[in-house]
């Protein structure tokens, strides 16, 4: 699988930068949910050289169902926030997140998950995966049908975007 810079995915992305706005929605939404898993939407923008910029994290919703090994957004919620968000901060769908309440590996069913998602947009999508304990671990899912894969990723938080922007090209 090629990217827009003409290498393979999983071996030139190298860093998610996630500004401190998304992270703190996730701990507060993972707070709120400590027992049972939650979830939501990464948004962002792409940038060159194969990196990432997380500026947005949504909760699950208010009618999302959540479980202490499963759960499942809110999609009527979560298509208004995505448009809402995009529309207003020219943001796109960068992946998903959720918690876990031991672990910070995706299990077998969220590469699964993620792979038809990343399939179906025809774009390598992010995963975040949040343990028990806070832990964070970012993941990329490439969107090939016959091989797809997923790779461990760099993740930094940043406090200021404009730092990101002045270092980065967004990739259109």
């Amino acid at each position: 699988m090629q990217n827009m810079w003409g290498d393979s995915v999983l071996t030139y992305i190298s860093t998610v930068f996630l500004f401190t706005k998304a992270r703190k929605s996730i701990q507060y939404e993972v707070k709120r949910y400590p027992t049972v898993e939650t979830g939501g939407i990464l948004m962002g923008v792409p940038l060159s050289n194969g990196n990432f910029l997380v500026t947005h994290a949504t909760s699950a919703g208010p009618n999302a169902i959540r479980k202490p090994n499963t759960f499942k957004k809110d999609w009527c919620y979560t298509l208004n926030v995505l448009d809402y968000l995009a529309k207003r901060y020219s943001v796109i769908y960068l992946g998903e997140w959720h918690s876990h309440t031991s672990n910070g590996k995706p299990s077998f069913k969220d590469i699964i998950a993620m792979k038809r998602v990343a399939y179906k947009n025809k774009a390598p999508l992010l995963l975040l995966i949040v343990s028990g304990d806070g832990e964070k671990s970012f993941y990329l899912v490439s969107p090939s049908f016959i091989k797809p894969e997923i790779k461990q990723l760099l993740w930094v938080e940043v406090n200021n975007t404009k730092d990101i922007y002045s270092k980065y090209q967004v990739v259109a």
